[in-house]
């Protein structure tokens, strides 16, 4: 019994030595009525219909506040996402430095940095807000874009698009490049 006690307590010491942030840190992801249910470092989500994976989520840190009214998961270092077709392959990804989900709402924000590449395309996506509508299935962004493949590169004001990005525009062109081909 002594032993098993002893066992408990060095663990215990780890767990606290261990732990990484301080109560004052913690507590500055609070905001108000806010607070901060969950946090973890180096995740790797899933997320599947019907036994198919729709896409694959990657963050370095994610923390979950908990509020009644607006739940949300934020991303504060960033996540990497990658988009599976029917057949199980990547069809398109989007990174971005900053990211949130509403879980209410079912509603993402993805800021800073953000680039979506669609595979089959192969067009890119710069842009520094998207904004992901998961029910309605589509993603938008009120702030300049550009879009690039081999052939073209489209820039403007404001953009909306599918979920896999195959079916997009841009509300406001700016400036447009289109390499023509010598045949």
């Amino acid at each position: 019994m002594f032993s098993y006690l002893k066992y408990l307590f060095i663990v215990g010491a780890f767990l606290l030595i261990a732990c990484e942030n301080s109560l004052k840190e913690v507590s500055e992801y609070s905001v108000e009525n806010n607070s901060l249910s969950m946090s973890a470092k180096k995740i790797e989500v899933l997320y599947s219909d019907s036994g198919k994976i729709r896409l694959r989520l990657k963050a370095r840190e994610v923390l979950r506040i908990s509020d009644e009214k607006n739940p949300l998961i934020e991303y504060p270092k960033g996540i990497e996402v990658e988009f599976f077709n029917s057949t199980d392959e990547v069809e398109s990804n989007l990174t971005a430095d900053y990211a949130v989900f509403d879980e209410k709402k079912q509603f993402w924000t993805a800021r800073n940095n953000v680039v979506a590449f669609n595979k089959r395309e192969g067009k890119t996506l710069n842009t520094e807000e998207l904004f992901w509508d998961v029910t309605g299935e589509k993603f938008f962004s009120e702030k300049f874009v550009k879009i690039s493949s081999n052939e073209e590169v489209l820039c403007g004001e404001g953009f909306q698009a599918n979920q896999n990005f195959n079916n997009w525009k841009i509300r406001k062109i700016r400036n447009s490049y289109v390499n023509l081909k010598d045949e």
